[in-house]
């Protein structure tokens, strides 16, 4: 099948069907579609918070919980905004369904957040909370 080219020759009625035959084409292939990049998940991170309770009286050190991420636009960049709390075993996450991990330092946190941006710019974050055990 040809697609006809638009010509000053075409009726409008037929520029109107190119037009919307080409905008089905680029939504499909995820070109202006709603989903980032064309991904089939929306960006996220799982789980979308962690929460750590230390022993009586304390909060936790030690502590540690493996995020993964999906959707979006890869590669992905980690921001972690209180490094006085805790560590994570890298800055970037080269792939969709890949992880990182979170290790809690010490001291309560409530809330910290670590910022997750894809390559488009868009912005997930993961919520941390450590708590003093009762």
């Amino acid at each position: 099948m040809a697609l006809q080219v638009l010509s000053m020759k075409s009726t409008p009625l037929n520029r109107i069907a190119v037009l919307a035959a080409a905008a089905a084409l680029l939504t499909s292939c995820g070109v202006g579609g709603d989903d980032e990049a064309g991904s089939p998940t929306k960006f996220s991170v799982v789980p979308s918070s962690i929460k750590v309770t230390g022993p009586t009286g304390a909060c936790a050190a030690g502590a540690n919980g493996t995020v993964f991420v999906y959707g979006g636009a890869a590669p992905y960049r980690l921001s972690n905004t209180v490094p006085d709390y805790v560590t994570l075993d890298r800055t970037e996450v080269s792939h969709p369904a890949e992880s990182f991990t979170v290790t809690f330092t010490g001291g309560c946190l409530d809330p910290g957040t670590i910022a997750v941006e894809d390559s488009l710019g868009n912005l997930v974050t993961l919520t941390l909370t450590n708590a003093k055990g009762s």
